[in-house]
């Protein structure tokens, strides 16, 4: 890998770099800005890919992020949007749609593109091994965005890789080439007639077939002069609409425990626990209920607390809110049963330091006696919580409904007394 030049900027550098890529079998240019962070600490990666007639450079000179990932501690990689270089075929009629500039994100099977048209797998395989290996990159954290072309290529990438990253967004993509000109001359030109190959490459036919994401944000401006005829966001609205919602986890909520004294607590102290946990949920049920009834299957994941069952004092407002979440479930599970099923999870301890956003990121160093207090021998972490949701709205756990699920390593069953 050759470093082509490096600029500091927001407390961090941005880098431009050139290799050999086996995939296109050209050189290949991107972009990477990485924030300044301890020494062995490994970042969250966000991909951005860009649209018609782009190059790296596009987000790199136009883009303000780097202010936002210094912040927030995250790496931005930026590909390049097409393979160039001598030898490399472009549109026979030198339009700016297809081929330089124009690989929109797939592997060609049709000549004389196949050769190296292979964004695809240069985007998906060959450049995150690089990343993973040159800079202080965790790919185990990683999200990906674009634009126009490359929100084609962002939701295309995300929705077939869905374990993959934890964020898929776009700004104004194409989201159903196999529809639209761009994507249907793009499409043909590169892949022929096999149209179970663009429907791979399609990410409104892909909802369709049945992929899926946590969760997708789209952002399109009405006034842009591609809508209608290129854009037309309106079908992915209608896919996913259709597709229905197998899953909803009300996990918001004012986190502080703490009321103070009840003497000296006010009402607008008590709702705040009220509005944001139980009234946040209630609205989010009764907003997802239509949609999840047209999925089979479909669940609601309650976020409740062990402070529904014990205290600590100066804790009312959390634990009636936390109390409130255990009741609703058991009723709506009565409500909306069979079709639904709800449960409540009830995290104990659990350690969220080291996930906070980078200014609040810590990793505490528990004592002994945090850790001798769970039966288990450890504090918990998030990943104790998200597998118990998973498992919850598993068909492992389709005879599991109106339940309240303890995940505190066994705290709140050892009996404590004083010494």
């Amino acid at each position: 890998m050759e470093t082509v030049s490096t600029a500091r900027a927001f407390g961090g550098t941005q880098g431009v770099y050139r290799h050999a890529s086996a995939a296109t079998g050209t050189d290949m240019t991107f972009s990477v800005f990485v924030p300044d962070h301890p020494a062995g600490a490994r970042l969250p990666v966000v991909w951005y890919l860009s649209g018609l007639t782009c190059t790296h450079a596009n987000v790199t000179e136009k883009g303000e992020y780097r202010r936002a990932c210094a912040e927030h501690g995250l790496i931005l990689v930026a590909p390049d949007t097409s393979p160039r270089g001598e030898g490399v075929p472009d549109d026979p009629d030198g339009a700016y749609d297809f081929g330089l500039g124009a690989g929109f994100y797939v592997d060609a099977t049709k000549a004389p593109f196949d050769r190296h048209y292979r964004m695809w797998s240069y985007v998906t395989e060959e450049l995150p091994a690089l990343i993973g290996e040159q800079f202080p990159a965790d790919m185990d954290r990683q999200s990906i965005m674009g634009h126009s072309m490359g929100g084609h290529g962002a939701l295309t990438i995300g929705l077939r890789h869905p374990d993959r990253f934890r964020a898929v967004s776009a700004f104004a993509p194409i989201v159903a080439p196999s529809q639209v000109p761009w994507g249907q001359k793009a499409l043909a030109g590169y892949l022929g007639d096999d149209r179970a190959a663009w429907r791979r490459h399609d990410a409104v036919a892909l909802i369709e077939d049945g992929a899926r994401v946590p969760e997708l944000l789209v952002d399109q401006g009405e006034a842009d002069n591609f809508l209608a005829e290129q854009l037309k966001p309106d079908l992915l609205a209608q896919a996913c609409e259709a597709a229905g919602i197998d899953l909803i986890v009300s996990n918001a909520g004012v986190a502080d425990p703490v009321i103070g004294p009840i003497e000296d607590a006010s009402l607008a102290d008590w709702r705040r626990w009220q509005d944001s946990h139980v009234t946040g949920a209630f609205l989010m049920v009764r907003g997802a209920v239509p949609r999840l009834r047209q999925r089979a299957g479909a669940s609601i994941v309650l976020i409740a607390s062990t402070r529904a069952l014990q205290s600590e004092p100066f804790c009312e407002g959390y634990a009636a809110a936390k109390g409130a979440l255990c009741g609703m479930t058991h009723a709506l599970a009565v409500s909306l049963g069979p079709a639904i099923r709800v449960n409540a999870v009830l995290p104990g301890w659990i350690e969220t330091g080291p996930w906070q956003k980078a200014s609040a990121r810590a990793k505490p160093e528990h004592r002994a006696v945090d850790r001798d207090q769970h039966p288990v021998g450890r504090v918990g972490e998030p990943r104790d919580i998200a597998a118990t949701v998973v498992w919850l709205a598993s068909e492992g756990a389709g005879f599991v409904t109106g339940q309240q699920i303890v995940v505190d390593g066994g705290m709140t069953r050892r009996m404590i007394y004083a010494e």
